[in-house]
């Protein structure tokens, strides 16, 4: 058996090798993004709250805003941590 390898083995070398790296970045940035996201929602809401309602913001408001700020970083979270899996091939 010979140990060169065929063209597309290489290919598929090349596209893991990439993959890994592109895996790297994401885990890498991935957590800064979310804290950001996470830090603009609460300070938009501060600002809401203290100088566009001056306090009187209804509860409704408050658990509506603050649910979906929620409800979006689990969400990305779970398309990076599903992509930074292992793919089944």
């Amino acid at each position: 058996m010979s140990d060169r390898k065929t063209a597309g083995e290489r290919i598929d070398d090349a596209i893991s090798a990439q993959d890994i790296e592109l895996k790297g970045k994401y885990a890498r940035w991935v957590p800064y993004l979310l804290i950001g996201q996470l830090v603009a929602a609460n300070t938009l809401m501060f600002l809401y709250a203290g100088l566009g309602r001056d306090w009187d913001v209804p509860p409704e408001v408050i658990i509506t805003w603050l649910s979906a700020s929620v409800v979006e970083v689990v969400g990305i979270a779970l398309v990076v941590t599903r992509y930074l899996e292992a793919r089944e091939e």
